[in-house]
């Protein structure tokens, strides 16, 4: 997969994940070897977009943004 192209995955991709991949196939004339182009990815099963918000939701509460000490207390209904 080209830069490019990687640049537009919006997950993060982790060894073992089930992925399909969409692209072109060619042979690399040099070596006779074929080759995947690989232009867009999913995860397999679960949505792009579902897996990078679990993704940034996993790292935002390592980094302790969840607590409740970040929370804001609500004093308007008093």
């Amino acid at each position: 997969m080209y830069r490019s192209s990687a640049s537009k995955v919006p997950f993060k991709i982790e060894d073992g994940m089930k992925l399909l991949v969409f692209g072109s196939i060619s042979v690399y004339e040099r070596s006779g070897q074929y080759q995947i182009i690989v232009q867009t990815m999913e995860p397999k099963g679960v949505g792009a977009l579902q897996l990078a918000f679990e993704q940034l939701k996993k790292k935002l509460s390592e980094e302790g943004l969840f607590d409740s000490i970040h929370k804001k207390t609500d004093t308007s209904l008093t």
